[in-house]
Formats: C-alpha cells, sequence, structure tokens
C-alpha cells in the first residue's frame, strides 16, 4: 500500500524535519524514488501556575539585648514547581542560589523575580510572573555599635611589698557601665605600658602583673605600672597599677648562749641587728649582764656560783617586750689555770696555722735564752774554781 508510520523523538525538536526516501517498483521492474517530509509539531504544552517567591528580613529578629541577627543578609527563596523556571537578579545581573536555595543580597537592594514556563509548559492566562522586593534592614540595626572599651571599665587591686620582694598583683576586675562585673572578650590582651619600670612582667593574656622591688627601694616609694588593655576591636584602656613599698623586717639583736668559770666574765657578741636605744637587761641566777657600747652582752659570774648553775639573761626592747633570753653555765675552774684578768673567760677557737708557727717560734727564742743561762752558769763557776 505504500503507507508509512514514523516514530518522532521524544527530544525531537519542533520544527525540524524528518525525511523518508520511498522507492516504488512497477511490474516492468521500473522504479519511481519519491521523498517523503515529516514534520516535528509543537507537543501539546501542560498548564502550570508559578508560586511565589519569598522574601526574607533576618534583622527583623534583632533587639537591642541580641543584636546578632542584624549581620545576616536578607535573602529569597523560590518554591521548586515542575514546568517553572525562575529568574533572580540584582540590577540585572543574575543571583545563584546557595546550597540551601537561598538567593542572598544586601539590604537595601531591589531584587526581581521573573517566572517563565519550560518546555512544554504554558502558563494561564494573567498569571503573576514577576516580582521585586526591596529589604529594608531592621532600625533598631543602625544604631552605632558601641566600643569595647566603652563597655568595659578594667580595675585593678593596688599591692604592697617590701624591699627585695617579688610582688604579684592579680589580674583586673571588669565592670559594665552600670557597675556590674562583666567577663571581658575573649583575645582580650594585656601589655606594658610607656615607662614600665624594669622588674615588672605581665602576663598578656590574664593580665597578671609581677612587680620585683629593688633592695634598696625606700619605703613608702611607690612603684606605677603602666598597663595597656587592647580589646579584640582594636579599641584600648590605659590603667595604672601602684605598688607601694613597705618597711623591711626588722632584725633583731641576737646572742649565742655561753659559759663561764665562777668569777668570771663571759662576753657574747651580738650576732643580729642593731641594739636600739632603751633596750634593757634583766638577769636570774648567780650573775650580772651587762651591754656594752659594741652591743656585747657582758655577764660578771658571782665568785660563790657553783658549777652548773645558769645565769638567765632577759633582754627586752624599750617597751618592754623580750627580744632575747641568753643561757649563762658556770664551769668548773680548770686546774692550775693563770689568766692575766682572773675570771675572763679564754676562747676555744681552734689554732691556726700561724698560731702553730708563732708558738713554735716562741719555743725557739725559750730554748735559745735556757741555752744563754746554762753558758752563763757555766763560766761562773769556772771563775770560782
Amino acid at each position: 500500500t505504500g503507507e508509512i508510520k514514523v516514530a518522532i523523538p521524544g527530544d525531537a525538536t519542533p520544527g525540524t524535519k524528518i525525511e523518508v526516501p520511498v522507492v516504488v517498483t512497477y511490474p516492468d521492474g521500473t522504479t519511481d524514488n519519491v521523498t517523503v517530509t515529516i514534520t516535528v509539531t509543537e507537543k501539546d504544552a501542560t498548564p502550570v501556575t508559578p508560586g511565589e517567591p519569598t522574601e526574607h528580613n533576618p534583622s527583623l529578629g534583632a533587639s537591642a539585648d541580641d543584636p546578632a541577627d542584624c549581620k545576616m543578609p536578607p535573602f529569597v527563596t523560590v518554591e521548586k514547581t515542575e514546568g517553572v523556571v525562575y529568574k533572580v537578579t540584582v540590577g540585572g545581573v543574575e543571583l545563584q542560589p546557595d546550597a540551601e536555595g537561598k538567593y542572598v543580597y544586601e539590604y537595601g537592594q531591589t531584587v526581581k523575580v521573573e517566572a517563565s514556563p519550560a518546555q512544554g509548559f504554558t502558563f494561564p492566562a494573567g498569571v503573576k510572573t514577576t516580582w521585586t522586593y526591596t529589604t529594608m534592614q531592621n532600625e533598631i540595626c543602625n544604631v552605632p555599635d558601641t566600643k569595647d572599651n566603652e563597655k568595659y571599665q578594667p580595675k585593678y587591686e593596688d599591692g604592697t611589698g617590701k624591699p627585695g620582694e617579688d610582688v604579684t598583683v592579680d589580674k583586673p576586675t571588669f565592670k559594665d557601665g552600670d557597675g556590674k562585673k562583666v567577663t571581658p572578650p575573649a583575645d582580650t590582651m594585656f601589655t606594658p605600658g610607656d615607662g614600665t619600670p624594669g622588674g615588672v612582667t605581665i602576663d598578656k593574656n590574664t593580665g597578671e602583673i609581677k612587680v620585683a622591688i629593688p633592695g634598696d627601694a625606700q619605703p613608702g616609694s611607690k612603684i606605677e605600672v603602666p598597663v595597656v588593655v587592647t580589646y579584640p576591636d582594636g579599641t584600648t584602656d590605659n590603667v595604672t597599677v601602684t605598688v607601694t613599698v613597705g618597711k623591711p623586717d626588722t632584725k633583731t639583736p641576737d646572742w649565742k648562749d655561753g659559759s663561764g668559770e665562777p668569777g668570771g666574765k663571759v662576753v657574747i657578741p651580738n650576732d643580729g641587728g642593731p641594739v636600739e636605744d632603751g633596750t634593757t637587761v634583766d638577769t636570774d641566777g648567780p650573775g650580772k649582764a651587762k651591754i656594752d657600747g659594741d652591743g656585747n652582752l657582758v655577764v660578771d659570774i658571782d665568785d660563790n656560783a657553783k658549777p652548773g648553775d645558769k645565769i638567765v639573761v632577759i633582754v627586752k626592747d624599750k617597751n618592754g617586750n623580750e627580744i632575747d633570753r641568753v643561757t649563762v653555765t658556770v664551769e668548773k675552774p680548770a686546774a692550775g689555770d693563770m689568766t692575766t684578768e682572773p675570771g675572763v673567760k679564754k676562747s676555744k677557737l681552734a689554732r691556726t696555722g700561724a698560731q702553730v708557727a708563732g708558738l713554735a717560734g716562741i719555743a725557739a727564742v725559750m730554748g735559745v735564752a735556757g741555752l744563754g743561762l746554762a753558758l752563763v752558769r757555766r763560766r761562773r763557776e769556772g771563775e770560782e774554781n
């Protein structure tokens, strides 16, 4: 019959042509060549209505106490609908959606959304296909930001210390404008200011200060430490910490215990601090005591003191406060003890090399003197004979 059937591909473009060549053969063997053309026409369109885009203004969720939402930009979203293609532009520049399908722009910009039907689809007559939005930021977000150095007020407690001591000043506390204690922002740093004296270190992370007071610092003098507090926003506060030098510990006089023979005198040197005016001495036991001009404690043991007796000397300051207590023990007199000043206790220091040499020299002199006397004695005996 010559009837032709053509299966048009589903993706064929409307308007394209499909040509089918046909050969007609007659009984006598002759032929004719005929070309049949099939034109692809438009497919019947499916009606669809585009959905209206949604405008989002995150700044509307911001407040004076919680302004975080002010930093979130505006965006529009479109509902995915089969057969609808959306185009979003700002100032003629097409925007691309992010991973969450948001078309992001800036506050105050006008965004335009246009909808068009995809191939094979059609919009009903009169349906809205274009929308525009100009998103304005919440007014509360336009209030100027308060700088960190206006939000926080650092305060150190001043320190004190004695000459030669290391003083630690604790990290500062912070208050807000209402005087309430607050925590400073993370990454706040602390550094020495201009003119920081030597011997000062500042922990840059905590603000703790260490001050080494010179040993010759005068009591009552003040060491001022300038500290620069730098906040994350770059603003700074300047704080001065004062360390006052106190009086050094007063070293009191110090005498060791001693011993001596009856009727003797024991001189005990002062190994401690100076003897202040008004210092008094009380004695309990067989003896008397006093402090000489050099600060030595001089104890005179009674002649009738017995070996084993103890003389307790109590030294008091001008206010009557005991500053030392010394015990002198009475010893048994040494047999044949000869002294140039009877009763004065002899030193028991170890002999040094110089002392030994001196004794050897004395012995040598005594030996020569003895030899001379022997020669004189012999000469006299010869003359008499």
